[in-house]
């Protein structure tokens, strides 16, 4: 634990894939502690060597299996949430611990008043976890632009998910659960970050293009360059200083998605044909509990219209945690 005494808040980090306690404690803690200047509790995964976590990964993916890590996660989280001297529970994970990170989140929103479940915030990093489930209604966040400046206001639970796209893991969880698998639950707002350049950049450009995202400082590497390095050229900038591009068309989809999976539920007629995209969107008014969907269809289409245009560190929440004066990162490409 270091940084800046925060009574009101508490701060849980679990590694990923391979990380040991001993480099946690040396490197990984400490630079959490000094970014975020507030004290970081590690909650550390078991690990034994890249091919048996990888296979331990898998069965947890697929089986929801009991684990003193998850068991000591819920307990953090819970009294923390039900502290009513905290105002906020902030919880990082990294690629496989994210999968322990759903699991713990799902049952406290089992557990708990929604009420309670405001003050909690994830933020995930090359998430291998194959689907992030929130409580209906819990994720309802509105964007204000009030004096130039883009605020949110949180309903629920406030998830953020940031994932290069050449990671590994985050290509198997968290980017083939959004993008690819139409019917998972995958809740929060992903920010992927394409590490691709072109010739015309610059040399430290180029060499972030190399990142893979395996260890947690890559990542911190990308989003704040200037903080993590101090004595770092100019020529560093942050993955959060360029506009980025909205995926509307996937927001939709995701959307109509889950109404045709609720039309596919409610069908008490075997052999019933399930409706197109555009016919569920055209019909969903007229059937019971589908106005709920279109409702989500319209948050959707406002959630990435309020995005469009502005830069990446004026929609993260994370980013304003990190103190940002001194060097300023000038857009670049994403």
């Amino acid at each position: 634990m270091m940084g800046q005494e925060a009574e009101d808040e508490r701060w849980l980090f679990l590694g990923g894939m391979g990380m040991s306690s001993r480099r946690c404690h040396e490197q990984t803690l400490p630079a959490l502690s000094r970014l975020f200047n507030r004290p970081v509790v590690c909650i550390c995964m078991p690990t034994y060597g890249m091919p048996f976590d990888v296979l331990a990964m898998m069965l947890q993916r697929c089986f929801s299996m009991p684990s003193q890590v998850r068991r000591n996660l819920y307990s953090q989280m819970r009294s923390a949430l039900l502290d009513d001297s905290m105002n906020r529970c902030v919880v990082l994970c990294h690629n496989d611990s994210s999968g322990i990170v759903s699991q713990a989140v799902a049952q406290l929103c089992a557990d708990l008043p929604s009420e309670k479940l405001r003050k909690l915030e994830i933020y995930t990093f090359g998430a291998a976890a194959s689907e992030f489930v929130m409580p209906l209604g819990d994720m309802e966040s509105e964007s204000a632009h009030q004096n130039g400046d883009h605020t949110n206001e949180s309903h629920g639970i406030h998830l953020e998910h940031f994932a290069m796209a050449n990671d590994p893991f985050a290509q198997m969880g968290v980017l083939q659960s959004v993008k690819q698998n139409m019917e998972s639950r995958f809740c929060g707002s992903v920010f992927i970050m394409n590490n691709t350049t072109s010739t015309n950049q610059t040399t430290d450009r180029k060499g972030m293009s190399t990142c893979s995202g395996l260890t947690m400082e890559e990542y911190l590497m990308a989003l704040f360059p200037a903080q993590m390095t101090p004595d770092s050229p100019a020529t560093m900038h942050s993955v959060l200083d360029s506009v980025m591009t909205i995926d509307k068309d996937c927001a939709e989809k995701r959307e109509i998605a889950a109404m045709s999976n609720y039309h596919a539920a409610s069908q008490t007629k075997k052999g019933g044909k399930r409706l197109s995209w555009t016919g569920l969107a055209t019909m969903a008014g007229q059937r019971n509990g589908m106005n709920a969907g279109m409702v989500a269809l319209e948050m959707a289409r406002k959630g990435c219209k309020n995005c469009d245009g502005h830069k990446g560190r004026e929609i993260s929440w994370l980013a304003r945690y990190v103190a940002m004066e001194g060097k300023q990162g000038a857009d670049g490409g994403r």
